[in-house]
């Protein structure tokens, strides 16, 4: 499938930010060419890679900035697979380690 970035540090992940940010660009400057669907496939498939969950998390930070940036060059055009992007973007584990207090008091309250 693809390599997985373990470590922000690597020549792979100066590469990536170098690209991402040149992308970055693009979708500021021309918000209505990624609207129409522009690369949508490539888009799409480049941050499920980066998205991975199995990538350094600072991999995945700059992935979901990116997808941040490129949803909204797209408007409320919105494909599938964009939106399963963001839905998946962002594991539950990453909240099971915070101490949060239990839902009992609360749901009466509501």
């Amino acid at each position: 499938l693809h390599e997985r970035i373990l470590s922000p540090t690597t020549a792979t992940m100066a590469e990536l930010w170098t690209s991402l940010m040149c992308l970055h660009r693009l979708f500021e400057l021309m918000p209505r060419v990624f609207a129409s669907g522009w690369r949508q496939e490539e888009i799409e498939n480049m941050l499920l890679v980066v998205l991975d969950h199995g990538n350094n998390p600072d991999v995945r930070v700059l992935g979901f900035y990116t997808l941040c940036l490129y949803m909204i060059s797209q408007g409320d055009n919105y494909s599938e697979t964009t939106i399963d992007l963001f839905t998946n973007a962002i594991s539950l584990r990453a909240f099971s380690y915070i101490d949060m207090p239990a839902a009992s008091g609360v749901v009466g309250k509501l």
